[in-house]
């Protein structure tokens, strides 16, 4: 788990929930993705105002949903389970992106994982 960072005056802004499968078969993981960062995000005293599911590789660039959720600006908090649940490759390129617009991803697990 990340210890979310409390800077005095930062608000969380507008916090979305991000969570992905690579397949409808599994659909269980994407219902226990919501459920645990929902819990996890309320329990850093953040408020979430959205959340966002998609089936899709994280291999794939094309992505309708996660595309349509970087480009929103007024997201700006992304909360994921885990850092590939965004993408494969690049997801430091996505974090430097969003810190230029004042925005950040926050990762609840850390951890490094095997292919989904």
């Amino acid at each position: 788990m990340v210890e979310v960072p409390r800077n005095v005056g930062e608000p969380y802004g507008r916090v979305v929930v991000y969570a992905r499968v690579s397949s409808h078969d599994q659909r269980s993981d994407l219902d226990r993705q919501v459920a645990r960062m929902t819990k996890w995000t309320t329990a850093q005293g953040m408020s979430v105002s959205e959340v966002v599911t998609e089936v899709g590789s994280g291999m794939n660039g094309r992505r309708r949903k996660i595309s349509r959720l970087l480009a929103d600006a007024t997201a700006t908090t992304i909360v994921v389970e885990r850092r590939d649940r965004l993408a494969r490759f690049g997801v430091e390129n996505l974090e430097a992106a969003l810190s230029a617009q004042c925005r950040r991803i926050v990762v609840v697990d850390g951890g490094e994982v095997d292919d989904d």
